[in-house]
């Protein structure tokens, strides 16, 4: 059950970082752009090593999905409520 847990906080950290990024670039914000790709560089590394292998079960699959839905509902959210004005 932890394994799933941290797929999921796994998952939902890439994706908003990655929606956040989309974001910082569409509204010029160079610094959080730059941060960002540094941040999607980190994340890529922990679910490549996390998701994609040998041993992966639908389960674990279907819990990175939803990591990543929430994860870019959150960022729209987020960026709006922070950085948007």
């Amino acid at each position: 059950m932890m394994a799933l847990l941290g797929l999921l906080v796994i998952s939902f950290g890439w994706v908003f970082v990655q929606a956040f990024q989309s974001r910082n670039v569409n509204s010029g914000q160079y610094l959080w752009a730059a941060c960002g790709s540094w941040a999607i560089g980190n994340l890529q590394v922990l679910v490549l090593s996390s998701v994609i292998g040998p041993h992966s079960s639908l389960l674990q699959t279907q819990v990175y999905c939803l990591g990543g839905g929430i994860g870019v509902v959150s960022a729209m959210w987020v960026h709006r409520r922070f950085l948007t004005r």
